[in-house]
């Protein structure tokens, strides 16, 4: 599944990338687990690591050559999502919301988070 996902993204004219990056966006949205608020009780036990789905489509999504036919402010939508143990080697998460989300544990090493929000608020 992660090499068709990269592969849409990168083969697709400009505006079917833009339509495969919505679709994957929404994609991750709907199968992660939201994150656990401060402020909320206890409500069980979240997974240790992504789902295998959810981490192809964040990878595909994330990838530099991914982006390239994003609007220069495109912004993904990732925020108040548990996406504890994600593996971002070398992603581009520029302009991201990340707001409220659960990075625990994530590898970013050589990710790109320029301008990206990472508030916890």
């Amino acid at each position: 599944m992660r090499r068709r996902l990269k592969q849409i993204m990168q083969d697709a004219p400009e505006q079917a990338a833009t339509d495969a990056a919505e679709v994957l966006g929404h994609f991750i949205r709907h199968r992660a687990p939201k994150a656990r608020r401060q402020d909320a009780p206890d409500p069980g036990r979240l997974p240790d690591e992504l789902e295998a789905d959810v981490q192809a489509a964040l990878t595909a999504l994330t990838r530099a050559e991914s982006r390239t036919h994003a609007g220069p402010r495109q912004q993904l939508d990732l925020r108040g999502l548990h996406l504890v143990g994600a593996r971002l080697k070398g992603a581009d998460l520029t302009y991201a919301d990340l707001s409220r989300a659960d990075l625990t544990g994530a590898y970013l090493p050589g990710a790109t988070l320029t301008e990206a929000n990472l508030t916890q608020r």
